[in-house]
């Protein structure tokens, strides 16, 4: 891994949060990556609507590294799972498990 990658990892505010806003975010994230792989994102209007408000609720719990759930609004990103991958790395960086 080229060295500091993880450094925008520091953007967020989510190093405070309790078990249960962890548990929250992460069945939220789980959530919002389904709704988009059964067809939400087709759904022009639909899909971003659920990906910017998804967005935004990451952004309130975790702070501007929220910001890279943005990437669901470009063409063919909602097959990935960039809500729940956003969370775990969260989830290991506020941890001390990412270095």
């Amino acid at each position: 891994m080229p060295e500091g990658w993880e450094d925008w990892l520091d953007l967020g505010k989510y190093k405070g949060l309790t078990r249960p806003e962890w548990v929250f975010l992460f069945v939220l994230s789980a959530l919002l990556d389904v709704l988009d792989y059964l067809g939400t994102g087709l759904v022009p209007v639909a899909g971003d609507i659920i990906d910017i408000m998804g967005t935004a609720l990451l952004v309130y719990f975790m702070g501007l590294i929220g910001l890279v759930g943005m990437v669901e609004l470009m063409p063919l990103f909602d097959v990935v799972p960039t809500y729940l991958a956003l969370t775990a790395l969260a989830y290991l960086k506020a941890t001390g498990r990412l270095k």
